[in-house]
């Protein structure tokens, strides 16, 4: 979390300098961002062309940030998924997240400016916000499902990382794409960087 007002975050050198510290000081195997020419909140956008920006000297150029080392290997570099820009997304992997999902509503809870105030003032629902966890849940299941639940573009990447039979009780997902600036990693790889990916025997067709 960097110090700069919502809706003011710019691509500006001097971010860019801080995305390359953070992400060599997590010498981080993946980097989860926006994409950079999404037609969504701005600061979402600048924060994809940031990170676009810095993925050419983490690795690459250590004399750039020169206090921090340089990374031997580039992380891989995931999008995710620009709602407003649905048709042109491509999910290459996909995650199940049922066993997570309780989490993921408490995450959403958690951020209550967004999910109970901001949003449903801006959808015109705001005088249906309820009080207790258990409607509040049902709520955010509701007005946000399109952001949670499996879609048909989702499909093939499930049924590649999990088996058919596996994939057919996949309610909750979370979908990625590989940034078109990413170095493409290898099968092996993504076994390695997501082992939950590979089919279990009794999902195997």
């Amino acid at each position: 979390m960097l110090p700069i007002p919502d809706g003011e975050l710019m691509p500006t050198v001097e971010v860019r300098k801080e995305v390359i510290r953070l992400i060599r000081g997590w010498q981080a195997d993946i980097v989860i961002t926006f994409h950079p020419e999404g037609p969504g909140h701005a600061d979402n956008r600048n924060a994809g062309r940031a990170v676009r920006d810095a993925a050419d000297f983490v690795a690459n150029v250590p004399n750039a940030v020169p206090e921090v080392p340089a990374l031997t290997k580039s992380p891989l570099y995931l999008l995710m998924p620009d709602y407003a820009a649905r048709r042109s997304y491509k999910p290459d992997i996909v995650i199940d997240a049922g066993d997570v999902m309780e989490r993921k509503l408490l995450a959403c809870d958690a951020h209550a400016s967004q999910f109970y105030e901001f949003a449903p003032w801006q959808g015109g629902f705001l005088q249906d916000v309820p009080e207790r966890w258990e409607e509040k849940r049902q709520f955010i299941l509701k007005h946000w499902e399109t952001f949670l639940r499996v879609s048909d573009e989702m499909i093939p990447a499930i049924v590649e990382g999990y088996g058919e039979k596996h994939a057919a009780k996949i309610q909750y997902a979370e979908p990625f794409e590989i940034a078109d600036y990413s170095r493409r990693p290898s099968a092996d790889e993504i076994k390695r960087l997501f082992p939950m990916l590979t089919p279990s025997e009794e999902s195997l067709p």
